[in-house]
């Protein structure tokens, strides 16, 4: 076919909403693609890179028509390894700028996997309303601090993961907190350690949400500054209603953060597991048994060898028992 013949690309169409837009997202602005028009009419280059990639695309040319920009406006672009996204954005400005029409009241957007080209004015009219799961996010951010303050408290800290605990019922990827449980702890805590936390669960959250609001968009377009942009949280989840573009950029923000999480999770979860390690090898050399000592401390060795109490301890056993065996 003619499709087949210019390469078009029709990747699987993935199941749910979530995955079909981050499919367009990433050929939108991921997938590379040459170019060479000259003098094309905006609507032929719009439809050339709808048939090349296979993205939907809606122009809204009755809002564009209002600022004066026609669908037979020229075009000229010659560009290499380009996305489709950078072909589209250039193609208008290019033509805008002909045209001498302001390009930056002209927008390029993705809402679900549909490209949408408008005025900024129209774009800004429609807003999404999505939910964000916050738990595992917020939990680290409350627990990195309170995870030890509470051990030295000697009291028990309750994170639920399954929401049926509480009757409530939520996606099996969005963990459930029970913050007033969290809260009531902190509560409980005496002063000086309440002090030393410096955090409640309703903090930590609010310290999210200010983070987003500062970092995601525009802040003088959320609620709090003036805005109509909502940001809300109920239980462990957000739900936030603006532009497409704000979510993006959201989805982006949270994934890094995300990320973060995992890091310092893993490096807490490996210190954690040398310090049990190190206890009993420590153990073992207390009982003069220097052969178990240093097995254990050899595992350790293996999962983090630059541990400073790790060599410590390498050194103590190797000037108690220098007839063994040295370290590996």
């Amino acid at each position: 076919t003619a499709l087949a013949q210019e390469g078009v690309v029709r990747p699987r169409r993935p199941a749910s909403v979530e995955q079909r837009a981050a499919a367009a997202e990433a050929l939108l602005f991921e997938s590379a693609i040459d170019v060479d028009f000259m003098d094309a009419p905006l609507h032929e280059v719009v439809e050339w890179v709808r048939r090349r990639t296979g993205l939907n695309i809606f122009v809204n040319w009755p809002a564009l028509r209002q600022m004066g920009m026609q669908p037979d406006a020229p075009a000229t672009l010659r560009l290499e390894g380009v996305s489709p996204a950078t072909v589209l954005t250039l193609a208008f400005k290019h033509a805008m700028s002909a045209a001498e029409i302001d390009f930056t009241k002209a927008e390029l957007t993705l809402i679900e996997n549909v490209v949408v080209i408008s005025t900024s004015d129209d774009l800004a009219r429609d807003k999404i309303v999505r939910h964000y799961p916050i738990g595992h996010i917020v939990r680290w951010i409350m627990l990195h601090k309170l995870g030890v303050v509470m051990k030295e408290a000697g009291i028990a800290l309750r994170v639920l993961d399954d929401p049926r605990e509480h009757g409530r019922s939520a996606p099996a990827d969005h963990p459930v907190i029970d913050f007033v449980a969290l809260d009531e702890i902190v509560r409980r805590l005496d002063p000086v350690t309440r002090e030393n936390l410096g955090m409640t669960a309703t903090e930590a959250i609010l310290e999210l949400t200010n983070l987003i609001q500062d970092s995601v968009g525009r802040p003088e377009d959320w609620q709090t500054f003036g805005g109509d942009d909502m940001i809300r949280e109920f239980g462990s989840v957000l739900v936030v209603r603006a532009q497409a573009s704000v979510h993006r950029e959201l989805s982006s923000r949270l994934a890094e953060l995300e990320e973060a999480v995992a890091v310092e999770a893993a490096r807490r979860l490996r210190h954690d597991h040398v310090m049990r390690l190190l206890a009993v090898a420590d153990q073992h050399r207390l009982n003069s048994n220097p052969i178990e000592a240093r097995r254990y401390l050899a595992e350790a060795t293996r999962i983090d060898p630059n541990h400073t109490l790790v060599r410590a301890m390498w050194r103590v056993l190797n000037e108690e028992q220098p007839s063994v065996t040295s370290r590996p």
